[in-house]
């Protein structure tokens, strides 16, 4: 075989999400471990050196960070050269493209190479999408192959009222109900309740889908631009990528079930525990 134009892997996909949202699932390993690799070292930073790691094959990669540009495009040396760019289509939906070149090799190594890497790819692109449209793992990294070794059984979670994994933040309190390897990351479930007159987590938007059940109490929720007065037995669905917040405006205790989908919500409560503690939260000062 004598190619006239040196092979180029090519995969893309539409995903029905924001671009900010798309572009931060490559940049945070604790996103792209839900449908890539196992773990990844640290986020992306431009110029850094990364190492991402596939512990159901037991073997990992080096990655040099060559160029980052927010919610526009990535570019990796693994060692050739990789390259992801991220179109927006609308407010709520990406164009992702993904190009992989530079294999070394006969003529023949060449073609394979690419095609390996956009059957790869496009691998990556589907479960990109399943994972941030739907919430749900698909494995095809793992699972593509036929080697990868079965998931362990679930186990039932059964707990009393008031029991979980407790994140103390002072006049705010998180309650984990099951999260990460117990729902298989597919969701998060948690209660926050807040003391008489006091604000929440401020103004927020992620990429997951949030469901709350006002349990006790009166809460005002924000989705978007307008506050709601949610009493006890209130739902919300916030769609992933809206701002919004809660507070308790009221001069009792209130309580809210939360469904973060899908989950992971777990192992960033350190970091929101340890802020909180350092930064108490104040009173409502915004009328409905």
């Amino acid at each position: 075989m004598n190619p006239t134009l040196a092979p180029v892997a090519r995969a893309q996909m539409l995903i029905r999400r924001p671009v900010a949202t798309v572009y931060e699932a490559f940049i945070d390993p604790a996103v792209t471990s839900r449908f890539w690799f196992s773990r990844g070292s640290a986020r992306l930073e431009a110029g850094a050196r990364v190492t991402w790691h596939w512990d159901m094959y037991g073997v990992s990669a080096d990655v040099h960070v060559k160029a980052l540009e927010p919610n526009a495009r990535i570019l990796i040396a693994w060692p050739d050269p990789v390259e992801w760019r991220f179109e927006p289509r609308g407010d709520d939906a990406t164009l992702v493209t993904i190009t992989a070149s530079g294999f070394q090799g006969d003529a023949d190594s060449c073609v394979r190479q690419a095609l390996d890497n956009m059957g790869g790819f496009s691998y990556v692109l589907a479960g990109c999408k399943a994972w941030l449209e739907h919430g749900i793992a698909l494995d095809l990294v793992a699972d593509h192959t036929g080697d990868a070794p079965a998931k362990p059984p679930r186990v039932p979670v059964i707990l009393q009222p008031g029991e979980g994994r407790d994140w103390p933040m002072g006049r705010i309190r998180a309650l984990f109900k099951a999260d990460g390897d117990e729902t298989r990351h597919s969701f998060a479930i948690s209660e926050w309740w807040l003391e008489p007159q006091c604000t929440g987590p401020g103004t927020h938007r992620h990429a997951e889908d949030d469901l709350f059940y006002v349990l006790e109490g009166t809460f005002t929720i924000r989705v978007g631009d307008t506050w709601h007065t949610a009493p006890k037995g209130s739902f919300v669905l916030v769609p992933g990528g809206t701002p919004h917040d809660f507070e308790n405006r009221g001069e009792v205790r209130a309580g809210l079930l939360n469904i973060a989908v899908p989950g992971g919500f777990e192992p960033e409560m350190p970091g929101i525990s340890a802020w909180f503690l350092e930064n108490p939260p104040g009173k409502p000062g915004q009328e409905v």
